[in-house]
């Protein structure tokens, strides 16, 4: 126990005091750096955030002037094809329908035609 005793009077706790004074500023510098940089990316991600939020807000509205956009259309469409109707003008559906419609016939008249042809042919034999 002595032999402690006079180790630790030969230290000098002045030193002592001021290396742990030191290193305690040092220590507290550096976490002050890190906190301010913590500080600094919180913020950049609110901003992130922020930003984000936004570009919800303006898809959602732009998702709701679409849809608007589109009710608009069919509106349209169903005031043209009312007008259409009202002075007998075959709206572009119609048409295509009335082109099917005339194929068929068209076939089926020619299918008559060929029938027609061939009982004429055997008639004459």
């Amino acid at each position: 126990m002595k032999n402690f005793d006079q180790l630790f009077e030969n230290i000098n706790t002045d030193e002592w005091k001021e290396k742990a004074q030191v290193q305690g500023k040092k220590l507290k510098k550096e976490f002050d750096k890190q906190t301010r940089k913590i500080k600094r990316e919180l913020k950049k991600k609110d901003i992130n955030l922020d930003k984000v939020k936004e570009n919800i807000t303006e898809t959602l509205e732009r998702v709701n002037d679409h849809e608007m956009l589109e009710k608009a259309v069919k509106q349209a469409a169903k005031t043209r094809d009312s007008v259409l109707s009202y002075f007998n003008i075959p709206t572009q559906d119609e048409v295509v329908s009335l082109k099917r419609k005339i194929a068929s016939l068209e076939k089926q008249l020619a299918a008559k035609k060929v029938t027609k042809t061939v009982k004429k042919r055997r008639a004459k034999r």
